[in-house]
C-alpha cells in the first residue's frame, strides 16, 4: 500500500514539474524541405514546457523575417511565409535561425540549414588550377553524395563576360574536365531544371619561388627571394605590422635589424600566380644547431654531439657539459664539429655551446639506460605462452620494470618483470599490439609486437593417385573455413598459386601445399601423388606363360615388360586388352618387371618373381593304368592256376610226358580263350 501511494506522489510530482517548466523549442520544421527558388517557405517550432508570456522570432541569413507572440499551452509555432519572387535568395545555401524569448530575453537558439533550391556539393581538382592542365569538377547530389550525370553547366571568364561561356555536361560519374589556356578568374553556373548553383575559382600559375635565402638569416644578414617580375612581396612581423619589399625585377633583397619570426608573403594578389607563405626566423647571430648521436643518450655509451650551422660543421667551437651529480667537462669540437662524451650516470646533463659571432647555445639532454627486449618465441601465436626477457644496455637483467600490452581498446596484459627479467603473457586476438615497458632509470620502450594467428590446411584425402583431385581447406583455430592465398611447390621445384578449392596434380611426387594470411603463421601440408598400381597375373599354358595387367580392374595396354627365364631375356609390351604372353622352354624361376624400361609415369613398377612348374593332366593316364593292372592281375591268375594243374600231375601220374605237355598246352589255351 505504502508503494502504491510513493508511486502515485512521484508521477503527480512529475505531472506538476513538466506543468510548471519553462518553454523549449523541441524541433524545427522546414516546409517545404525542398524549396524552389520562385517558391514560398515557413518555418514550424515545435514547443514544450510552458508557453505563456514567450514569444518566438525568425530570422534568414541574420536578417528578420517574422516575430509571433506565442501564448500559453502552444505546442508549437509557425512563422509567415517568406516569397522568394517578393524576397529572392540566391540559389545556395543559407541559415535560418529562431529564438525563443521568455519576459524579453533569448532563453534558446536554434538554427538549420535553408536549402534554396537543389544545390549539388561543387569539388574542384586540383585544388589550385593551372593553365593547359586538366580541371576535374564534380558535382554530387548533396543528400546522396552520389554523382550527379547529364548535368548542364557553364563556364565562362569573368574578364570576358557571360557571353564568352561554354556549355558542358557531366559524365556518369558526375565530371566534367575543363581547361584554360590563360589564367584568370571564371564563373561556373549550373544551368539545369533540377538543380542551381553558382561558384567562382581562379586559374593561375605556380609560383616560380625561392627563399628566403639563407634559410635562417641573422640580423642584418642580407636575405633574397627570387620571384617573378612583378610580383608583390611582403613579410609580416611576429607584432602583425605589413611590411612591404620592392620587387626589382625578379628579386628582392631587404634586412631585418629584428630577431623574430617572420612571415614571408609573394603574390597575395596576383592574378596569374598562385600565391606562396613561408615562415622563417631570424636570429641575433649565425645559429648553431647542435644533433644528440643518438637522440636518447645512454649510461655508459659513447654520444656524438655534432654542432653545425647552415648545414655546414662548426669547427673548434667550446663545449661545456655539465653532469647531473655535478662537475662539468669542456671540449673543442673538431674539423667535422664532433664531440665525444660518455655519460656515467643516470640524469640530466646540461651543455652550453660558445662561439664568437655564432648565438651561444644552451640545453640539455637525458641519459638513461636502456632495455634491450627479446620476445620468445619468434612468431608468438593466439592463446600461445610468450615470455619477454628484458636486459639493460651491459646485458643485465631487468626486474620489476613495468609492462604494459595495449590494443586500440586500451591497456589488455600488465604487470613487472620477475628476478630474472622476464615476464609471461598470452593474448587470444591475432593482430599487432603495442608493447611499452618502463622503469625509473631507464628510457621508455615501446614497440609493436605482432601476436600470429593459426591456420591449419585440411586436405581430402591426403594421398592420391596420379589423375585424382583433391580438396583443400583453410581452417582457423576454431576449425572454421577461413580464406587464404594458397601455394603448390611441385615435385620438380616449381611453384604455382592454387586457384579455387581443389587441386589436381599432374606429376607423382610429393607436393607442398602452403597457405599464407596476413597476420597469421603460414602454414604446410604434404599432398602425396602415387602412381596408378599395376595388378599381375599369370597363366602357364604348356610352354607359354599369359600375363594380364589390369589396374583397379581395368587393363592397362602399352606397358613394358622384361621377362627373364633361365634360358633368356624378352621384352615384350600389353596388348590394347593388357595382355602379353611369352614361351617358356623350360621349367625354372621367372622374373618378371612392368614398367621399369620405357617407363610410363602414371604407373608404378612392378618386379614379381615366379617359380614356372609345367603341370600334367593326370586324368588322361588312368586308362592305361588300369589296363595294365588288368593284365598284370590276369597274368597272375593264369600263372596261379597253371601252377595248381602241374600240382595235380604231379600227383596223379596218369600221364606220360608227351600227353602231361598236351594237358599243360590244353589247359593254357583254355585259361587263355576264358580270358
Amino acid at each position: 500500500m505504502i508503494n502504491r501511494v510513493g508511486i502515485c506522489v512521484c508521477l503527480i510530482l512529475l505531472v506538476l514539474a513538466s506543468v510548471a517548466s519553462a518553454a523549449y523549442i523541441r524541433d524545427i520544421e522546414i516546409k517545404p524541405t525542398s524549396i524552389d527558388p520562385q517558391g514560398k517557405f515557413s518555418a514550424i517550432v515545435e514547443l514544450g514546457g510552458t508557453t505563456c508570456g514567450t514569444q518566438m522570432k525568425f530570422f534568414v541569413d541574420d536578417k528578420e523575417f517574422d516575430s509571433k507572440n506565442i501564448g500559453c499551452n502552444r505546442d508549437n509555432i509557425e512563422s509567415d511565409e517568406w516569397d522568394l519572387r517578393e524576397n529572392p535568395l540566391e540559389c545556395g545555401i543559407h541559415e535560418l535561425r529562431v529564438e525563443l524569448l521568455d519576459s524579453g530575453e533569448v532563453v534558446q537558439t536554434e538554427i538549420r540549414t535553408l536549402r534554396i533550391g537543389n544545390v549539388p556539393n561543387i569539388i574542384i581538382t586540383p585544388e589550385k588550377p593551372s593553365p593547359n592542365k586538366d580541371i576535374i569538377i564534380t558535382f554530387k547530389n548533396n543528400e546522396t553524395g552520389r554523382p550527379i550525370p547529364d548535368l548542364y553547366v557553364k563556364i565562362y571568364s569573368i574578364k570576358d563576360g557571360p557571353s564568352s561561356a561554354e556549355e558542358y555536361v557531366t559524365d556518369n560519374e558526375g565530371e566534367i574536365k575543363f581547361i584554360s589556356d590563360v589564367t584568370g578568374e571564371f564563373r561556373l553556373t549550373i544551368d539545369d531544371s533540377e538543380y542551381c548553383g553558382t561558384v567562382n575559382f581562379w586559374v593561375k600559375n605556380p609560383m616560380p619561388f625561392m627563399g628566403p635565402n639563407p634559410p635562417d638569416p641573422v640580423v642584418g644578414e642580407r636575405i633574397g627571394v627570387a620571384v617573378p617580375g612583378g610580383v608583390g612581396v611582403k613579410y609580416i612581423d611576429s607584432e602583425g605590422k605589413v611590411h612591404p619589399l620592392r620587387n626589382l625585377g625578379g628579386g628582392v633583397n631587404f634586412t631585418i635589424n629584428k630577431a623574430g619570426n617572420y612571415t614571408l608573403i609573394a603574390g597575395d594578389l596576383s592574378t596569374r600566380y598562385w600565391k606562396v607563405t613561408k615562415k622563417f626566423t631570424v636570429s641575433e647571430k649565425a645559429r648553431m644547431n647542435v644533433e644528440i648521436i643518438p637522440e636518447k643518450a645512454v649510461v655508459d655509451k659513447v654520444l656524438l654531439l655534432k654542432v653545425t650551422s647552415r648545414g655546414e660543421p662548426v669547427e673548434n667551437a667550446r663545449v661545456k657539459i655539465t653532469r647531473p651529480i655535478g662537475g662539468s667537462e669542456e671540449f673543442l669540437t673538431n674539423p667535422r664539429g664532433e664531440v665525444r662524451f660518455t655519460p656515467e650516470s643516470v640524469g640530466e646533463y646540461h651543455y652550453k655551446v660558445e662561439k664568437t659571432r655564432y648565438t651561444t647555445i644552451e640545453n640539455d639532454f637525458e641519459a638513461y639506460n636502456s632495455m634491450d627486449i627479446e620476445i620468445t618465441p619468434d612468431e608468438p601465436i593466439t592463446d600461445q605462452d610468450v615470455t619477454l626477457n628484458v636486459t639493460n644496455q651491459l646485458g643485465d637483467r631487468v626486474d620489476n620494470a613495468i609492462i604494459y600490452i595495449e590494443d586500440e581498446s586500451g591497456v589488455l596484459v600488465s604487470g613487472k618483470t620477475d628476478i630474472g627479467g622476464t615476464f609471461k603473457f598470452r593474448l587470444l586476438e591475432p593482430k599487432e599490439y603495442t608493447l611499452k615497458i618502463q622503469k625509473e632509470g631507464y628510457w621508455n620502450f615501446e614497440e609493436k609486437m605482432r601476436i600470429y594467428g593459426v591456420i591449419s590446411i585440411e586436405l581430402y584425402p591426403e594421398e592420391i593417385e596420379i589423375g585424382d583431385v583433391t580438396s583443400i581447406s583453410v581452417l582457423d583455430k576454431q576449425g572454421d573455413e577461413i580464406s587464404a592465398d594458397v601455394t603448390v611447390t611441385k615435385p620438380d621445384g616449381r611453384t604455382e598459386t592454387i586457384d579455387g578449392k581443389t587441386y589436381a596434380p599432374g606429376e607423382i611426387g610429393d607436393h607442398e601445399i602452403k597457405a599464407t594470411k596476413k597476420g597469421y603463421r603460414s602454414v604446410t601440408k604434404t599432398l602425396k601423388v602415387n602412381p596408378h598400381p599395376l595388378d599381375i597375373t599369370e597363366e602357364v599354358d604348356g610352354d607359354r606363360v599369359i600375363i594380364r595387367v589390369s589396374s583397379h580392374n581395368e587393363p592397362v595396354s602399352g606397358i613394358t615388360f622384361v621377362i627373364k627365364t633361365p634360358t633368356e631375356e624378352k621384352q615384350v609390351v600389353t596388348d590394347e586388352n593388357g595382355i602379353i604372353t611369352a614361351t617358356i622352354e623350360r621349367e625354372g624361376n621367372i622374373t618378371i618387371s612392368a614398367n621399369t624400361i620405357d617407363i610410363n609415369r602414371n604407373y608404378e613398377s612392378k618386379t614379381i618373381t615366379k617359380r614356372i612348374v609345367k603341370e600334367y593332366n593326370y586324368a588322361l593316364l588312368i586308362l592305361p593304368v588300369l589296363f595294365i593292372v588288368v593284365i598284370a592281375f590276369v597274368t597272375i591268375l593264369i600263372i596261379d592256376h597253371l601252377h595248381r594243374e602241374k600240382g595235380k600231375i604231379k600227383k596223379g601220374g596218369l600221364f606220360k610226358k608227351g600227353k602231361k605237355k598236351s594237358m599243360i598246352e590244353r589247359s593254357t589255351q583254355s585259361s587263355l580263350s576264358r580270358l
